[in-house]
């Protein structure tokens, strides 16, 4: 942005003020505009471009080197080059099933139906997939970097998994466990109303209650699945606050 001192009539500088810097402006008295000319091939009248052609004619000078005559071609209907073969044209002057035979493999003529080979791990029958294996050793591959690994039985739920906690389960960890162990609630009725359940809810009975430390606000609960039964959403909360105000 260019700046400019307006001198007032003492002779002073005034105010600066931001002007745009002039811009040349030639006389083009005479000429006639780019926009109002037209195709210079013989009986079209659609407007120039470049190169002195309309936009039909440039694109299809560019395309084929010949501008061609001042009316549009007709677009005849091309078939694919490959012999034998009369799909209409996709692109590179092939249809679509051998254009994507040569974008898959290289060669629009390659045959897609490849034979599949037996895998490469001794006594193993199954047909290869991929690498030279089959289904089995490809993933045991994928997941593992060996085809040859296999990975352990999944460990065992409940009591006999080495990472059990037991008693020591948080309020979220024993519900969850209760969905493992007894189901979804949503399976039986509420003990209250009969209306279909829908939560766990603790009875409140345990006298070996527990509160868990991360979540104080959620209340006691009980680490054994024989102190809950099904209740619906309705009966639960009213349950929980009646107990609540007898605490309090």
């Amino acid at each position: 942005m260019h700046k400019c001192a307006i001198m007032t009539d003492s002779g002073t500088a005034g105010r600066w003020h931001s002007r745009r810097p002039l811009t040349y402006s030639p006389d083009l008295t005479g000429r006639q505009a780019v926009s109002d000319r037209t195709c210079s091939i013989e009986g079209c009248e659609k407007p120039l471009i470049a190169w002195g052609w309309c936009d039909m004619h440039y694109r299809r000078w560019k395309k084929s080197g010949d501008p061609g005559p001042a009316h549009s071609l007709p677009r005849p209907g091309r078939i694919c080059s490959v012999d034998s073969c009369e799909r209409p044209v996709r692109a590179r002057e092939w249809c679509n099933a051998h254009y994507q035979r040569w974008q898959k493999y290289g060669d629009p003529l390659a045959d897609h139906r490849v034979t599949r080979q037996p895998c490469s791990i001794d006594d193993c029958d199954r047909l290869s997939r991929a690498r030279g294996w089959c289904d089995l050793h490809f993933d045991r591959w994928r997941r593992n970097g060996d085809p040859l690994l296999v990975r352990p039985a999944a460990f065992p739920r409940g009591p006999e998994h080495p990472d059990w906690i037991g008693d020591r389960v948080g309020y979220a960890g024993m519900h969850y466990r209760l969905a493992r162990m007894l189901g979804a609630a949503s399976a039986h009725a509420c003990l209250d109303c009969g209306a279909p359940g829908a939560e766990w809810s603790y009875t409140g009975e345990d006298p070996a209650e527990v509160t868990d430390q991360r979540r104080p606000d959620a209340g006691p609960y009980s680490t054994d699945p024989a102190f809950y039964i099904p209740r619906c959403i309705s009966c639960h909360r009213c349950f929980d606050a009646r107990r609540k105000a007898a605490v309090s």
